[in-house]
């Protein structure tokens, strides 16, 4: 499953969508992106509304502005 809204893209290999609450939860090897910036985890839940996520058993890898490991996606 892929997410893209603006720059950010969010992968995972199940997704379940809540319109009530304006959710995806993603899992199986959960990650999102933003720009070169990347965070995993056990389970990611994405607020579609208000531009935020929260990421539960988080691993994050974070470059300086203007620095990064290049385009992989």
């Amino acid at each position: 499953m892929r997410i893209r809204r603006g720059e950010v893209l969010a992968t995972g290999r199940e997704a379940l969508y809540d319109a009530g609450r304006g959710t995806v939860v993603l899992q199986g090897d959960p990650k999102v992106w933003r720009g070169n910036d990347v965070v995993a985890g056990e389970r990611i839940t994405l607020f579609l509304a208000e531009d935020r996520s929260v990421v539960e058993g988080a691993r994050a890898v974070i470059y300086p502005q203007g620095q990064g490991a290049g385009e992989g996606r």
